[in-house]
């Protein structure tokens, strides 16, 4: 017994097949917060994955706790009930705690006065924060020291001048 579809219920059936495919992917995997950000409409309310650095301060609520996650992207609003791991944030001196966050996304959230953000109810730690280095690069520091060197110069330069004014103007008078 074979199955024999016309060729319009046939498109209509693979168009259907490729949607299926196409949205499970999209709301299964990782999404950047770029995504998030300029198409918030596709994902309003659906579960989605970021990873990224928290960053700024962790903020504890007496109904829950917010943090902000930076990926290459943007940045994100979570908020979560309960925050079972230490979680730092990232500055200029310390990379903030690279996280892998599990949550429902909301661009309009009702609970947070409309807000965009990310109701977390699964948060995986990647790596812990480090602290960052910050190496200086030798060809700045050769230009600073010739700017240094040349500024010397010019105030000695300006010292010179100066006391040979004041020569000419005490001799011509």
């Amino acid at each position: 017994m074979s199955l024999s579809l016309r060729p319009k219920n046939r498109n209509l059936l693979l168009s259907f097949v490729i949607c299926l495919f196409y949205f499970s992917a999209v709301f299964s995997q990782q999404i950047q917060i770029k995504d998030l950000l300029n198409t918030p409409w596709v994902y309003d309310g659906q579960e989605v994955i970021v990873r990224g650095e928290v960053i700024g301060n962790v903020m504890k609520r007496k109904d829950g706790v917010w943090f902000n996650v930076l990926d290459e992207t943007g940045a994100m609003g979570i908020w979560t009930e309960s925050l079972d791991v230490y979680l730092q944030g990232g500055s200029y001196n310390r990379t903030g705690t690279i996280v892998l966050v599990k949550g429902f996304f909301n661009r309009a959230c009702p609970k947070h006065g409309g807000q965009i953000d990310i109701h977390s109810n699964e948060i995986d730690i990647i790596s812990d924060s480090t602290e960052r280095q910050h190496p200086l690069d030798k060809g700045k520091l050769k230009i600073l020291t010739l700017l240094g060197i040349l500024f010397l110069v010019a105030i000695v330069f300006n010292f010179i001048l100066i006391a040979k004014r004041k020569r000419w103007l005490k001799n011509s008078a």
